[in-house]
């Protein structure tokens, strides 16, 4: 074998290593994305004063989910959405410095009970305590979602003395996107008189092709391969049986909401999703519609914001459900 030829082995070998190690690295980080551990629920709706009820229902396509039913004095009833990784009460992890985080959904609804609106948290499947073993990126996500719909609208009548007449979805991240798609479900609900009205608050929703750059870029610390990404989306697509970055691009859908009201919360530093993004998605979004841009937030910022913020929430809520 000449020196040339035994180049050109070692060249093509090294390739195929190379080619095939990248191959095994993005399936396994996509099984692992897809598959995380679950998170503990550190804190129930008796910690802020609030009574509720231990639920379980199915998803439309009939996994078992568990949830709480938190009824109160109006005919509005709001759904919370939790997101990627988290379960119904919060998420609890560390960000890039390393310092621990909690972002608090159930505090974020304390002023909605509190302005008279029903509650209902769920945990989405694969996550907290319900069933299923896949997250789905909020692709069958949104099945879960309309079950809960469906429980709601079931037991209004024998859960609170005011039957439930509209539905608000507040939205968070993944489940942002997965509310976004629940507001198509919702106004097709008020056109065959279901419901008499609907609205949606989406928190920090993403788009899948800009969030996997920047995450790998964040956690990493270094800017992601322009290899990478392409690989993990079409892994993600082989293990899940669809096409990531087109089935759950919100920009594909969400002209479908209107008239269904929609309000975009979005952090202006935002280390893992993108301000261009979410304007994209509003621009594709019929009216009504808000948008609410935080400047200097960053993303576990603006998980915070019905919180510390009610007032924007709470006063969007009321004003577009009857």
């Amino acid at each position: 074998m000449t020196r040339k030829t035994r180049i050109l082995v070692i060249t093509i070998a090294f390739g195929l290593f190379l080619g095939i190690g990248t191959m095994v690295f993005t399936l396994v980080g996509a099984y692992k994305a897809t598959h995380l551990p679950r998170q503990q629920i550190l804190k129930n709706p008796a910690d802020y004063g609030l009574n509720y009820q231990d639920i379980e229902f199915s998803s439309s396509d009939g996994i078992n989910l568990k949830g709480w039913w938190i009824p109160n004095q109006s005919k509005t009833t709001i759904i919370i959405t939790h997101g990627y990784g988290a379960n119904r009460a919060g998420w609890s992890g560390k960000d890039k410095q390393g310092r621990d985080e909690y972002i608090d959904w159930i505090a974020g609804a304390v002023p909605l009970y509190q302005a008279g609106f029903s509650l209902f948290f769920f945990d989405f499947r694969a996550c907290g305590e319900s069933e299923g073993d896949t997250i789905t990126l909020g692709y069958l996500e949104e099945k879960d979602l309309a079950g809960a719909i469906q429980w709601v609208l079931k037991n209004r009548d024998g859960s609170t003395k005011n039957p439930t007449e509209n539905i608000g979805l507040l939205g968070y991240s993944m489940g942002g996107n997965v509310a976004l798609r629940g507001g198509v479900i919702l106004k097709k609900m008020v056109e065959t008189n279901q419901i008499q009205s609907a609205a949606v608050v989406a928190v920090g929703p993403t788009i899948y092709n800009t969030m996997v750059k920047k995450s790998f870029q964040y956690w990493a610390g270094m800017p992601v391969p322009p290899f990478i990404a392409p690989m993990f989306k079409k892994s993600k697509s082989l293990l899940l049986g669809f096409n990531v970055g087109e089935e759950i691009n919100p920009t594909r859908y969400v002209s479908e909401i209107s008239p269904i009201p929609v309000m975009y919360i979005q952090a202006g530093k935002d280390e893992i999703g993108d301000v261009s993004d979410v304007k994209a998605m509003f621009n594709a979004t019929g009216d009504p519609k808000e948008l609410i841009i935080i400047p200097d937030a960053l993303r576990f910022d603006h998980y915070k914001y019905p919180a510390q913020h009610p007032r924007r929430v709470v006063g969007f809520f009321s004003k577009h459900l009857i």
